[in-house]
């Protein structure tokens, strides 16, 4: 009898186990939105509790926070609602239905030896593949081949958004050092080969991010290789064809910290966290984002737009689909 009594109490444990992440996890990873008493007609169940119930729409960009359901009225209104739906984004298996894999693991590139390939194009379904330590959060994970003999493990996302905010105070530091008359470009009589550093805190040492200047005469500027250059005329205006600050019509250079990146072996990869985005999005799933944001330049200075949030965007990473865009009403886009 003692026995039957301890094999119950370790059975009910157990129970006790299983139920407890349904009280404390909340949706995750699959659109799962039935429940334990759908039958095999119904949708997919979810007997965990930890799938995503939403399904998936399209929220529309917007500027304006009046238009209801827009990306700005969310974000101005429930912050917070608009924040999950975001993270959903991140934690949701894409399907076939969704349009993802219009192939299946082809290369994207070649490795840094310029010889391998890489196949890291249509290869997943949901960024939480790859970005899983802790599990339904976006952590690293994933060790893969990339960049050294032991190879390396996907990045995890936390402090995106801080990475983003420092990388845009950064580039207004080093501007005030570099472009005395503060019209947003570094003019060829503007580089005096001073060095550009910038202290973090009180007390620390500097961070020294280059040289204001071409010193090697290879028409390149002296930054360090986390920035990316465009070159400019006299207006500021970016020369899609100029290549060096050698180039015809060239009168200097813009540059912007691309900060998502880190264990390249070049450069960074992306300069926002939109792009980080959209782009992995492309790469792995095959799904074009359509981003205005990110793609309209009607100054031509190499500046995009500004997102919701006060990002600047620039033009060099531009979101792979370019949209049937029509204005809805003033301050939104699709």
């Amino acid at each position: 009898m003692q026995t039957k009594i301890h094999h119950l109490i370790a059975l009910t444990g157990l129970l006790a186990l299983l139920c407890l992440p349904s009280q404390t996890a909340h949706a995750q990873l699959g659109e799962r939105p039935s429940g334990s008493t759908a039958t095999a007609q119904d949708p997919p169940k979810d007997l965990s509790g930890f799938s995503i119930k939403n399904k998936r729409v399209r929220m529309i960009h917007s500027t304006d926070n009046t238009l209801e359901g827009t990306s700005k009225y969310f974000q101005d209104r429930d912050p917070w609602l608009a924040y999950q739906r975001g993270k959903n984004l991140t934690t949701r298996e894409f399907r076939k239905r969704d349009g993802i894999f219009p192939d299946v693991a082809k290369f994207g590139g070649g490795l840094v030896d310029g010889f391998t390939p890489k196949i890291v194009a249509n290869d997943q379904t949901s960024c939480v593949g790859c970005h899983n330590f802790p599990y339904r959060e976006a952590g690293a994970g994933t060790n893969f081949a990339k960049t050294g003999g032991e190879g390396r493990n996907s990045p995890h996302f936390f402090g995106g958004g801080l990475m983003e905010m420092i990388a845009i105070q950064n580039r207004q530091k080093m501007l005030k050092q570099m472009d005395p008359n503060q019209d947003g470009w570094i003019a060829l009589a503007e580089m005096n080969g001073a060095t550009i550093e910038i202290v973090p805190t009180t007390g620390a040492d500097p961070i020294v991010f280059g040289h204001n200047g071409d010193t090697n005469g290879d028409g390149k500027p002296d930054l360090n290789r986390i920035h990316e250059f465009w070159y400019v005329d006299s207006a500021g205006k970016r020369i899609p064809s100029a290549t060096s600050l050698n180039s015809e019509g060239v009168a200097g250079y813009n540059f912007w910290p691309v900060f998502w990146g880190w264990g390249e072996f070049n450069n960074g990869l992306n300069p926002s966290n939109r792009v980080f985005y959209h782009d992995p999005f492309f790469s792995h799933g095959g799904l074009p984002a359509f981003d205005p944001t990110t793609n309209e330049d009607p100054d031509g200075d190499g500046l995009t737009g500004i997102s919701n949030a006060g990002a600047q965007q620039v033009f060099s990473h531009p979101s792979p689909e370019k949209g049937m865009a029509f204005k809805l009403v003033k301050g939104s886009t699709v």
